[in-house]
């Protein structure tokens, strides 16, 4: 992502801020080329224009930054997307008017101004009745076909001779998850989960899976008993209370059982903190454990015994799910994978129970329920080491970049 005066801007916008400012700027000396289609040409000439130009050119873009024409996160219907273009090509061409009639040297001929303001403006905005011509035209690489209705709206004929020119047509769903690594759930038709493709690993990648979970995870504690029973002993001696922290979750399909973890909090009832405050609850072993991550190592032994894998979605607190199942629709979809100490879900958005939250989760563990694979685990899993590496995700970490705790949500002793 390239940056911009220090600050980083998806290199897109750059590109398409830089082509609509090149436009803008060539706009004003087409009249130059009028004589070759039969017209007198309008000058000044291209010393007189040059400053006028310029600063039109960067004008156009700062104008459209101002009317939110450059936020990638909004979607605007056909008519509040003309307003706004208008609205910004209006207010630049009146500011470089106003500094032509203050400064001789910024005048620009009126036919010039004219001219510039006709053809740099994107007058066609296209509706599916242009769909034809804009492909001719535009001669785009793929195709997104993203109506909520089809029956008696779908240009079929358009479509099809597009693709027969070489353009790639696809659904919004499966553009969306190629484009995100994850899956639109609040828009997605139920015949899109019916007819597409993944949702079922083949028998030899399962096999795969439970095999490196078995070797992995035995080998990890056995390499690791001196530093477990280290832990232990620590847990012992800097607080009351039981070593492990037990806690029913919900595994696949629906399946109950208890997840183990080092106990990190102190035994007994305590007030429940604030949001984003450091938990008085946690133990000093704990603190660190949870810094490190390590208090997530028990989980290694459901691993082992098969309630879990290294890899999936979090197995979710039991008692969070009746809300998240009437609120998030799919939710239980996840369950069709075996939960995981790490996920896709962790690694692309690693903190917070909320439903909101969740429903964001839900969309990256359906990607990968979907696509499951043994590359897409070693990815997982090497991403995994970067965030335990740099504690990204670490309760230290969520409160220094103002992340919502989750421990008075999550944690019950």
């Amino acid at each position: 992502m390239p940056r911009v005066f220090g600050h980083y801007v998806p290199a897109p916008l750059v590109a398409l801020a830089t082509g609509e400012a090149a436009v803008v700027f060539g706009s004003v000396f087409l009249g130059l080329a009028l004589p070759l289609v039969g017209f007198h040409a309008i000058r000044p000439a291209w010393g007189d224009a040059f400053a006028p130009a310029a600063i039109l050119a960067a004008l156009v873009p700062a104008m459209a930054l101002i009317a939110g024409l450059y936020d990638t996160r909004q979607v605007y219907g056909r008519l509040e997307l003309l307003l706004r273009l208008t609205t910004a090509f209006i207010s630049a061409y009146l500011i470089i008017a106003i500094l032509g009639y203050l400064t001789p040297a910024l005048t620009l001929a009126r036919k010039a101004f004219l001219l510039s303001f006709m053809t740099a403006f994107p007058w066609s905005l296209g509706t599916l009745s242009d769909l034809e011509w804009i492909s001719k035209v535009t001669q785009p690489d793929v195709m997104v076909v993203a109506l909520e209705e089809r029956r008696g709206t779908l240009p079929v004929v358009e479509i099809v001779e597009s693709k027969l020119r070489g353009v790639e047509v696809e659904d919004w769903p499966s553009f969306y998850e190629k484009l995100t690594g994850k899956i639109p759930v609040g828009n997605l038709r139920p015949s899109w989960l019916v007819f597409s493709d993944g949702f079922k690993p083949a028998r030899l990648t399962r096999l795969t899976k439970r095999t490196i979970d078995l070797l992995v995870s035995i080998s990890l504690v056995a390499l690791s008993l001196p530093l477990l029973l280290a832990i232990a002993a620590a847990i012992r001696l800097d607080s009351t209370g039981p070593i492990f922290f037990r806690q029913e979750r919900i595994g696949r399909f629906g399946r109950i059982f208890r997840i183990f973890k080092f106990r990190s909090m102190r035994s007994g009832s305590h007030p429940v903190p604030p949001p984003g405050e450091p938990d008085p609850r946690v133990t000093r072993v704990g603190r660190f454990l949870r810094r490190a991550r390590l208090d997530e190592l028990p989980q290694l032994f459901n691993v082992i015994a098969g309630d879990m894998s290294l890899v999936g979605p979090r197995p979710e607190w039991v008692a969070l799910v009746p809300e998240f199942r009437e609120k998030v629709p799919l939710y239980l979809h996840r369950l069709a994978a075996k939960p995981g100490i790490t996920g896709w879900a962790q690694v692309k958005n690693p903190y917070g129970f909320t439903v909101e939250n969740t429903w964001e989760k839900l969309q990256y563990d359906l990607y990968y329920i979907k696509n499951m694979s043994i590359f897409l685990d070693i990815l997982i899993l090497l991403h995994t080491v970067e965030i335990v590496l740099f504690t990204r995700g670490s309760e230290e970490w969520k409160r220094k970049n103002k992340a919502p705790s989750t421990t008075s949500v999550f944690y019950a002793g």
